[in-house]
């Protein structure tokens, strides 16, 4: 895996601590990650796929968050364009805990369904 830093990650700022992070699914603009920022703690919604986990470093990087400051990553649902890279990223966050409906856990554990689908 590349490492933090290693990529430009395109970001739009939003209000309220709010950054949409390009995961450059596909093609530039077509997906995007948010991050989300109050009180020094961090959460990412849905964080793209495996091709997407630099992207997501690097934006930590840019704004100065500590990769220990995400506490969560809210996947809205295991299509792999939007949780197929929680696993990677989870590894580069130590204290971030994934939260996602109890029907979708299985395919985070095993998502072989998921990638032959």
């Amino acid at each position: 895996m590349q490492r933090r830093g290693t990529v430009k990650p395109t970001l739009y700022r939003h209000p309220h601590g709010i950054t949409a992070v390009d995961t450059e699914y596909l093609y530039p603009g077509h997906a995007a990650a948010h991050l989300i920022v109050d009180g020094g703690s961090a959460a990412f919604v849905d964080v793209g796929t495996n091709s997407s986990v630099p992207y997501l470093l690097a934006a930590l990087n840019e704004l100065g968050i500590a990769p220990a400051a995400v506490e969560y990553l809210l996947l809205t649902h295991v299509h792999l364009d939007h949780a197929g890279g929680a696993g990677a990223l989870m590894r580069e966050l130590p204290n971030a805990r994934a939260l996602l409906h109890p029907r979708g856990a299985p395919h985070m554990i095993d998502p072989t369904k998921l990638i032959a689908g």
